[in-house]
């Protein structure tokens, strides 16, 4: 008999309490749309992936991205969710070929459990109330089928969007492993087998494009310097939020435009799964770096239902450009390198003492020096762009100041 101190009772209050805080109206949509990808056949997986769909602009990304979960090796089965969406002056003719490849697909791939909504049009398609709708949906349905009755279950939800270009063949899988083993360690603490499981994320990057070299390589030093923030350099898509962490933090914020799932999981997600590699389009880099820095690429006002970069045929960037591109980086991104090495002696220097400072900081430093060295010798045989990060650099300077100081005076204004 379940008590309702059970873990599972605990998810199921969770879930309840988020559906009950809802509108009546959301409720009646959310209602609406889980029956949409309500199976009779097939009860709903406990991984499920929903994939929100800009019905007018991408519909030659569908067939490949489903044939990607399709070929996915998994002990268990997994749910694909896709929702279809457009701005309410799209006429039905510009979203036909949308619904076409997604019938296609159900023929395509029959031993996939994909589902697809009705298209939902809005007068302001917004990206937060666009991902909470289907989000909503996959839990209610869930609840509905009595998922949570069951004590140890959850529905792990992975937020992936439809522009993916490679997936590693077992992500699912190991999504499903990293998960299980958590739960197996959970339940020798009572109070841990209480408490909602933590958000996490997978290992992705922006696909390398033969056809826009230089612009492969401004994103491989992009991708390479965010990386060494570890656990910060948080994504929207490949973020995995176990959906009773998602109703106890209240679910994506509808009127949220762009980092709706950083937001929702920036204070829970910590590591990275890993094995779990994906690639994503470049697309948006493509149509953005010719005019803009890294931290324009992404802003509310560019980013929405008419964003052009979805059917925009790029050119790649300019060698020049891409050298601008990252000398004007360079103040921001090469402390990254020494990020985690900053805080690898706070901890360990509390331990051992200012006599350990040269085995801690000294050599893990210079190894980073030389990496981020060697990167920008690859991206750039002049060694203009390495020579000038060089005299950023001072490594002397930077172990005294981590002495005195958590923040060095390279961290700082980041």
């Amino acid at each position: 008999m379940k008590t309702p101190e059970s873990s599972g009772a605990v998810k199921q209050n969770i879930v309840r309490h988020y559906l009950s805080k809802q509108s009546p109206t959301h409720l009646d949509d959310t209602n609406y749309l889980a029956k949409q990808i309500h199976d009779p056949h097939t009860p709903l997986a406990r991984t499920v992936v929903p994939i929100p769909v800009a019905a007018h602009q991408e519909a030659s990304n569908i067939e490949h991205s489903l044939g990607l979960y399709a070929r996915q090796k998994t002990k268990r089965p997994f749910t694909v969710v896709l929702y279809p969406n457009a701005p309410e002056y799209v006429s039905s003719k510009s979203v036909g070929p949308t619904f076409d490849a997604l019938k296609r697909s159900k023929d395509l791939f029959p031993s996939l459990d994909f589902r697809y909504t009705d298209l939902e049009q809005f007068e302001d398609p917004i990206i937060g109330k666009i991902r909470k709708n289907i989000w909503d949906a996959v839990l209610l349905l869930g609840y509905h089928e009595k998922i949570y009755d069951d004590p140890d279950a959850d529905i792990i939800g992975i937020n992936h969007d439809i522009d993916t270009v490679s997936m590693s063949p077992r992500y699912v899988q190991r999504v499903d492993s990293y998960y299980d083993h958590l739960q197996t360690s959970r339940k020798k603490n009572l109070l841990m087998t209480r408490s909602p499981l933590p958000p996490t994320q997978t290992v992705i990057k922006h696909a390398m494009d033969p056809e826009r070299p230089n612009l492969s390589k401004a994103l491989f030093w992009y991708e390479l310097s965010r990386r060494q923030l570890g656990s910060l350099a948080l994504t929207d898509e490949g973020t995995v939020i176990p959906m009773s962490y998602y109703a106890d933090n209240n679910g994506f914020d509808p009127k949220a435009r762009l980092s709706e799932a950083i937001e929702l999981v920036r204070k829970g997600a910590r590591v990275k799964i890993p094995l779990t590699n994906m690639e994503t389009s470049s697309r948006r880099y493509a149509d953005r770096l010719h005019v803009v820095d890294y931290k324009s690429i992404w802003t509310e006002d560019t980013f929405g239902a008419d964003d052009k970069c979805r059917i925009n045929a790029s050119s790649d960037i300019s060698a020049q450009r891409l050298r601008t591109l990252i000398l004007n980086s360079l103040p921001q991104l090469i402390p990254h390198f020494f990020l985690l090495i900053a805080d690898e002696f706070w901890l360990k220097n509390r331990l051992l003492g200012n006599a350990e400072v040269e085995k801690i900081i000294d050599i893990p430093l210079r190894k980073k020096r030389r990496l981020a060295l060697a990167v920008l010798d690859r991206i750039d045989n002049t060694g203009r762009l390495s020579f000038t990060a060089d005299r950023m650099i001072n490594m002397d300077e930077m172990i005294q100041d981590i002495r005195r100081y958590r923040e060095p005076k390279i961290f700082r204004g980041l």
